[in-house]
């Protein structure tokens, strides 16, 4: 099922792009926590290794709606060592650790069927790249709690080389040179979402909502305050009691809104009413999107917009990209930007697509949203390589063009008079492209010595 959602990108590392994507109305993606097609429980860890901090996740019955449960998750046992808490071993780390709660014990229980509204995490991993040459990265989303302290929302362990599972991208995400192919998702709660429903319950039913539930506090988490993502390369690997232990170094650490402030950013890609071309630019609120831009830099921001442009042309049953565009706009924000495309095999294409991408890049942090518009046409031979001429529905007429000298000289020898031959130059061509007038004067040429030629009384 498609669910509605807005996307905003961190460049993490040169191999490692995290996609946020914000829950967005009308059709946001909502479980329930009881009842329902598709429920989805709460874990809730106690972790005494770390002053008592909370960790959540799911049940791994729920492995294919979240992929945030314990399959994927380490627990931390020190500021940078963690632990891993696959519930695959004979006796998991959770029920092998006092500090821990064990299994018996983590589910929350809700005392009634609540509907949770989710975002979406992506992990993209650069192509033709499988974290090789290290031993893996620990990925963390923490909400802020209204006592001060973090809950630990996700914290996932990206494994190296082929042990991971990828999910492939059909549309891989390109960042300058760099393309990204697969990546690993992850669902968490929609942190305003949660925060409302707190709000408005009762003081008597605000203990029950998953907010008062799985913060630490039982109050809740932080109105408005943001979201901690940090991520930590995996320096090596030991053992802790028989568990595979990982020490870690601090790659990035970054906070993120509640909600997407780039809501109402967008791509338009459209064919242009002013010539045989397509349009393209960002928008704000459907208009020209220069205002946001201009605003958003005098504050300290330094924003400039990514364009890329992708034909992908239908042969048969086959989608096959066979063009593609880029470039960089630093000006101009309140006017579109013009592109012809060429539709390579426009003789036997059943249709072709303009995948139009732009990145709204934030040059002080390299964050970026990206949004995405598309063209499809079932008339691919429009925009072949031999661009159709245009039909008017008034032909034009040939027009005849000439030069004249009007009226005559006389060239005048003795006692003798001769005319002058008037000169005339005709051209056809169906459009006047200039018109000029050239006034001139005659007089009689007389030569006094009849001997003399023309072309001599004349030097």
């Amino acid at each position: 099922m498609a669910f509605n959602y807005t996307s905003k990108f961190f460049q993490l590392t040169s191999y490692l792009l995290m996609e946020y994507r914000y829950a967005d109305q009308p059709n946001p993606e909502t479980y329930f926590t009881n009842t329902g097609t598709n429920t989805v429980g709460y874990d809730k860890l106690v972790n005494g290794f770390m002053s008592n901090s909370i960790q959540i996740f799911n049940p791994v019955a729920d492995s294919t709606i979240t992929n945030n449960t314990t399959i994927t998750s380490v627990v931390k046992i020190s500021e940078t060592s963690y632990v891993t808490l696959d519930p695959n071993l004979i006796v998991p780390f959770n029920d092998f650790a006092d500090e821990l709660t064990n299994t018996t014990n983590l589910p929350i229980t809700f005392p009634s069927n609540l509907s949770v509204v989710y975002d979406s995490v992506r992990y993209h991993i650069r192509a033709g790249y499988n974290l090789n040459n290290i031993d893996g990265i620990i990925a963390t989303i923490d909400f802020p709690d209204q006592n001060g302290k973090y809950v630990t929302m996700s914290q996932v362990l990206i494994r190296k080389g082929t042990n991971q599972e990828y999910e492939f991208s059909p549309s891989p995400i390109s960042i300058g040179s760099a393309i990204y192919d697969k990546y690993l998702e992850i669902k968490i709660p929609n942190l305003k979402d949660m925060n409302d429903k707190y709000l408005v319950a009762s003081d008597f039913f605000k203990p029950s909502t998953l907010a008062g539930l799985i913060s630490q506090s039982g109050k809740g988490f932080i109105y408005g305050a943001p979201l901690r993502v940090s991520l930590n390369e995996v320096q090596n690997i030991n053992t802790y009691s028989g568990y595979e232990r990982y020490n870690t170094a601090t790659l990035a650490l970054l906070s993120l809104e509640q909600e997407d402030p780039f809501s109402n950013i967008g791509a338009t890609i459209k064919e242009s009413d002013q010539g045989q071309f397509f349009e393209y630019f960002a928008t704000d609120n459907e208009g020209f999107i220069e205002d946001f831009i201009l605003f958003q830099n005098s504050i300290g921001n330094s924003y400039f917009i990514s364009h890329q442009i992708q034909i992908i042309e239908q042969i048969g049953a086959s989608f096959i990209e066979t063009s593609r565009f880029e470039s960089i706009q630093t000006t101009a924000y309140d006017v579109p930007n013009y592109y012809r495309p060429i539709v390579r095999n426009a003789g036997v294409a059943a249709s072709f697509s303009l995948r139009y991408t732009m990145s709204l890049v934030n040059n002080k942090d390299q964050s970026r949203v990206i949004r995405i518009g598309t063209y499809t046409s079932s008339n691919p031979s429009e925009w072949g390589i031999n661009i159709s001429p245009i039909q008017l529905s008034n032909f034009p007429q040939v027009q005849k063009i000439y030069n004249r000298i009007y009226g005559q000289g006389v060239v005048q020898s003795g006692t003798k008079n001769s005319p002058v031959k008037i000169l005339e130059r005709t051209k056809y061509i169906n459009n006047i492209l200039q018109q000029n007038y050239v006034t001139t004067v005659f007089s009689n040429i007389t030569i006094p010595n009849e001997s003399k030629s023309l072309q001599e009384a004349l030097r």
